[in-house]
């Protein structure tokens, strides 16, 4: 009893002396380790460095842009916007929620501009009559001026785009299709890309990569019908709220286990 328990105490022994050398190893070779974690801290910091530049640079040369695809938000930056985006939900256009803008910025005055970017990144201004307004009034109060109000042709415009989404998905895009008959066909035409998708199996990194080729190559089907590319005259056709209506019944295809019966 006594050699097998000197036996087992060995192997254990050898066994955390082993497992020791190798966490050692591990810190070193991936820069854990204390000395070589700080010769090259430096290094370590000066990318984080280019990359936050690079990132601000970016978002300071998008900032102004109809739809920006990079802001510098933060947390007076999100008040702003909320707090634009509460009143212009209530149709204002008046000096005074201007006025109000003016106070809560402060002399942070620059943060109004970031929080209109922050608008029109994530809305059309041009297709959303709250998203114009909150725009509007948050870049009225960075510079100080008088709101410029919606017009008529605008509000009749963004009252043509809401009768077109309103309701389900599935009831707008019946309108779409009555504007845009070739889109009918469309889950036809995706059909194949999704079902090569669901035949492939894959799961984790694998099942991202095939669902982004996915979207990339319905996103090219979609093109020539329906958004602002589209062959079409009809205004409402070539929208950008036509196109993220036909794009999200794309995307919620390819998250579908089975086809629908209707293909």
């Amino acid at each position: 009893m006594s050699d097998d328990a000197d036996s087992t105490r060995s192997s254990e022994t050898a066994a955390n002396r082993a497992a020791s050398q190798h966490g050692i190893n591990l810190l070193a070779r991936n820069g854990a380790n204390p000395v070589v974690w700080l010769l090259q801290l430096p290094r370590r910091l000066w990318g984080l460095f280019s990359v936050g530049v690079l990132l601000k640079t970016r978002a300071r040369e998008q900032r102004d842009e109809l739809h920006p695809g990079i802001v510098l938000g933060g947390q007076r930056v999100d008040a702003l916007e909320r707090l634009a985006w509460e009143m212009a939900s209530n149709g204002r256009e008046d000096a005074e929620a201007v006025r109000t803008l003016l106070g809560e910025a402060g002399r942070h005055r620059g943060d109004l501009r970031w929080a209109a970017a922050q608008v029109r990144s994530q809305h059309w201004i041009t297709e959303d009559a709250t998203a114009y307004r909150a725009n509007e009034l948050l870049l009225a109060a960075a510079k100080n001026r008088p709101v410029q109000p919606v017009t008529d042709d605008q509000e009749a415009w963004f009252q043509q785009l809401d009768a077109l989404t309103d309701g389900s998905d599935e009831a707008a895009f019946a309108r779409l299709v009555a504007l845009q008959p070739r889109m009918a066909d469309i889950d036809h035409a995706t059909a194949p890309i999704f079902d090569e998708l669901r035949n492939a199996e894959l799961d984790g990194r694998d099942l991202s990569h095939a669902r982004h080729t996915a979207r990339r190559q319905f996103e090219q089907i979609l093109d020539p019908l329906v958004g602002p590319n589209a062959d079409s005259t009809e205004p409402l056709v070539r929208s950008h709220r036509a196109y993220k209506l036909a794009e999200r019944r794309l995307r919620h295809r390819m998250y579908e286990r089975r086809p629908p019966s209707s293909w």
